[in-house]
């Protein structure tokens, strides 16, 4: 539905996802969310704390919309410029809090690649995730 030019006037009125303004705004949003970024290092050093450091009872889902196509094709929402799969795995890694569940979501097999790239990155996601809730 989102793909239908109709729908995508009535939900994105300001000419968003086109034109330079629009271009430059997403450019500065996106420098934001550099998990390699100094500045975001920066924050999570003032802060004291690991990411998720003396939580309990933690549950996971990661959505692999977020990822860049590069790594992902194969679901509902592409996201251009999306995160890798380093990048996710790093978060998870680093993630300190103790971990009980999750899941991984938003695999569509109907857009995966031929050799089932995308549900292969989903299983090494719930392999990683499992080792996490293991430890």
């Amino acid at each position: 539905m989102m793909e239908d030019p109709t729908v995508q006037k009535m939900v994105y009125p300001n000419n968003m996802g086109g034109g330079t303004e629009w271009d430059s705004r997403m450019m500065d949003t996106l420098k934001n969310f550099d998990l390699n970024s100094p500045a975001v290092k920066q924050q999570f050093d003032q802060i004291g704390q690991k990411l998720g450091e003396g939580v309990k009872g933690v549950y996971i889902s990661i959505d692999v919309d977020c990822l860049d196509p590069a790594f992902a094709l194969g679901v509902s929402h592409i996201e251009s410029g999306g995160l890798s799969f380093r990048d996710v795995l790093n978060i998870l890694h680093n993630l300190q809090g103790d971990v009980v569940a999750g899941d991984v979501v938003e695999l569509n097999p109907q857009r995966d690649t031929v050799d089932g790239m995308t549900a292969m990155v989903a299983a090494k996601l719930v392999r990683e995730m499992a080792a996490k809730i293991a430890k």
